[in-house]
């Protein structure tokens, strides 16, 4: 939820945090990846994200807002 969370008040798109987060990245996640870490905490779906993946949205979402 923390990065959902992170994405709203950037006021992003999920679309457009994922091609912030992937930016220079040697290996990018998948779009589908990226909607199962966003999904519902009852979702079938869902996958937990991965703590290093959300320091990096933090870093470059608020490098984003910065900007």
């Amino acid at each position: 939820m923390a990065l959902r969370q992170l994405i709203e008040d950037a006021g992003l798109t999920q679309a457009r945090a994922l091609e912030l987060v992937n930016e220079d990245q040697v290996f990018p996640i998948a779009q589908s990846t990226w909607k199962s870490y966003l999904a519902a905490t009852d979702s079938v779906r869902r996958r937990p994200c991965p703590d290093k993946v959300l320091d990096h949205a933090r870093k470059v979402i608020s490098s984003q807002d910065a900007s």
